[in-house]
């Protein structure tokens, strides 16, 4: 059976996913909000993939949206700025 290229990148995005779940984290909290980000990352990849957009371009744009996300919380919370590095 052959698998294209996007096939293979989902399988090893999805197996990677997995491992890292399982994976033992100490800070649940933490696991929980990289996990929700790599979730929403995902969704907007395959959204933007099934319109059309080429699978580096989805990916490099749902990286993007996701740290606008990011931004919009940290604006709501009072935070952007004050957090270092």
């Amino acid at each position: 059976m052959k698998i294209t290229k996007r096939q293979l990148r989902r399988i090893i995005k999805e197996e990677k996913a997995k491992l890292l779940k399982e994976a033992a984290y100490g800070d649940t909290y933490a696991f929980k909000v990289r996990q929700t980000l790599l979730d929403a990352h995902s969704e907007i990849e395959q959204e933007l993939e099934s319109q059309g957009m080429r699978y580096h371009e989805a990916n490099e744009a749902a990286a993007v949206r996701v740290m606008e996300l990011v931004g919009n919380y940290l604006d709501a919370v009072g935070m952007r700025g004050k957090l270092g590095r």
